[in-house]
């Protein structure tokens, strides 16, 4: 299986995919743990960090935190849930690709659903675009 990390459920689904029989499985999911080579509050952390480092929002981490095995109390743990923080992100995303150039309605209606399908919330996303720009003209067309 190599290097990659995971969770201890998704371990135990990788096992039995491979064949492995389920209780064998668990029992030797229950060994790492014991051993402390599987810890899904670690897992949840680094994975929650370097998804959003890669830009992705809170809501897509959960997501993608709950597909690979995390249940979802310890996924909510593992998310930073600064509004800041996304927001600068967002803004520092969208300098980069925009350079200053001003946005019409039509693209920052385009931005917004691309944001929110990275997982950012409705709030950070206009914060974001708010800085970015120096202001919406008008806040409701969102």
């Amino acid at each position: 299986m190599g290097r990659q990390a995971y969770s201890a459920r998704g371990l135990l689904d990788k096992l039995t995919e491979k064949g492995y029989d389920e209780p064998e499985a668990i029992a030797a999911v229950r060994r790492l743990m014991e051993l402390g080579y599987l810890d899904d509050e670690g897992y949840a952390r680094d994975l929650a960090a370097s998804l959003t480092r890669r830009g992705y929002g809170a809501r897509r981490v959960r997501q993608t935190l709950i597909a690979k095995g995390v249940d979802a109390e310890t996924a909510d743990e593992a998310i930073p849930e600064d509004q800041d923080a996304a927001a600068a992100q967002i803004e520092r995303w969208l300098s980069k690709l925009y350079k200053g150039k001003p946005l019409d309605a039509k693209e920052k209606s385009r931005l917004y659903g691309a944001l929110a399908r990275r997982g950012f919330d409705g709030e950070a996303i206009r914060r974001g675009l708010r800085n970015l720009q120096n202001g919406f003209e008008d806040d409701e067309d969102f």
